[in-house]
């Protein structure tokens, strides 16, 4: 696993803080050209699923149980977003990661509740 690192620079701290609502709210935010430089010095994850960025950093930054992933773009640009499940806090945090905030994990989900339901239908409906 990952070593998460923390925040450090006090611009970076007040930047989090300032765009926090948005970043509860599920939104990705774009980051201060002055700040990615310290961006680039957090952890990478384990894993990332691809959307086209080309690095990626964690960080634990609040103790709520999430984490702060940024993402690189080929035009240079760092977006913020946060994950509501820090997947290497514990095996139940990824496995809640993986099924509500990956595409992935969100598939497989419905197919796994989908033939769940098909054979309860089939065992009990006769």
């Amino acid at each position: 696993m990952a070593t998460m690192t923390q925040p450090t620079s006090a611009e970076l701290r007040e930047f989090i803080d300032d765009v926090w609502s948005p970043l509860e709210a599920g939104r990705d935010v774009v980051v201060p050209v002055e700040l990615h430089e310290e961006l680039a010095t957090w952890s990478q994850p384990g894993l990332a699923e691809p959307h086209g960025q080309t690095d990626d950093r964690v960080a634990v930054v609040r103790p709520d149980g999430s984490r702060l992933h940024a993402r690189q773009w080929d035009s240079g640009i760092w977006t913020l977003h946060r994950d509501r499940w820090n997947p290497q806090a514990s095996p139940i945090h990824a496995v809640a990661h993986l099924s509500t905030e990956t595409l992935a994990g969100r598939i497989l989900s419905a197919v796994l509740v989908s033939a769940s339901v098909g054979y309860v239908a089939r065992r009990w409906g006769g």
